[in-house]
């Protein structure tokens, strides 16, 4: 039995068996939101790296005044946006990822396991009806949807959690290899 199965073994019912375990791709860093994260995130250090100049130069020009300060607090916001969009969140989406191991059962569930958090959310019936892939690249690496996607998990996957909500990161079955495969288990088993 492979370490995942165990992993999973637990939470099973009599009679029940983990007939596919996996978890996300380490290989897969970027996805669809990343066309638009990347550009917005580098033009903001660009933004704020030519605002620290100006002001800088205001500053040695004119002196020391008290806009100077909400300009700095902005300034720092902005910068301390960028770099995290830019960098950071990659460190974290790589952490998020090693922490996830999901598993179907012969029954028909899914499990999403959240080592970190050490919890593990179910899948099963009316909630994997609505299962949808929602990207998918060349090589079969995909994402599962449980249910209705919208605007407050747009993050889910970017390694930006600290912006959305929490639960979206166990909505999903983030970056599966052989994601149509995947798919076709988990709706085959609803049927």
């Amino acid at each position: 039995m492979t370490k995942r199965k165990k992993e999973v073994r637990p939470q099973l019912r009599q009679g029940e068996e983990v007939i596919w375990t996996g978890s996300p791709c380490e290989d897969k860093l970027y996805g669809k939101i990343d066309r638009v994260l990347l550009p917005v995130s580098l033009v903001a250090l660009a933004g704020s790296a030519l605002y620290a100049v100006l002001m800088i130069a205001s500053i040695a020009r004119f002196g020391f005044s008290m806009h100077h300060v909400v300009q700095f607090i902005l300034l720092l916001f902005a910068g301390g946006f960028a770099v995290y969009s830019y960098f950071v969140r990659f460190s974290n989406k790589r952490q998020m990822k090693a922490d996830l191991i999901y598993g179907i059962t012969n029954y028909g569930r899914v499990f999403i396991r959240d080592q970190a958090a050490r919890e593990i959310y179910e899948f099963e019936g009316d909630q994997l009806k609505d299962a949808w892939i929602s990207e998918i690249d060349k090589n079969g690496v995909g994402t599962i949807y449980f249910g209705r996607r919208d605007l407050s998990n747009l993050l889910d996957n970017t390694g930006m959690t600290i912006f959305g909500p929490d639960e979206g990161v166990h909505a999903a079955m983030y970056d599966v290899e052989n994601c149509k495969k995947i798919f076709k288990l988990i709706k085959r088993k609803q049927a």
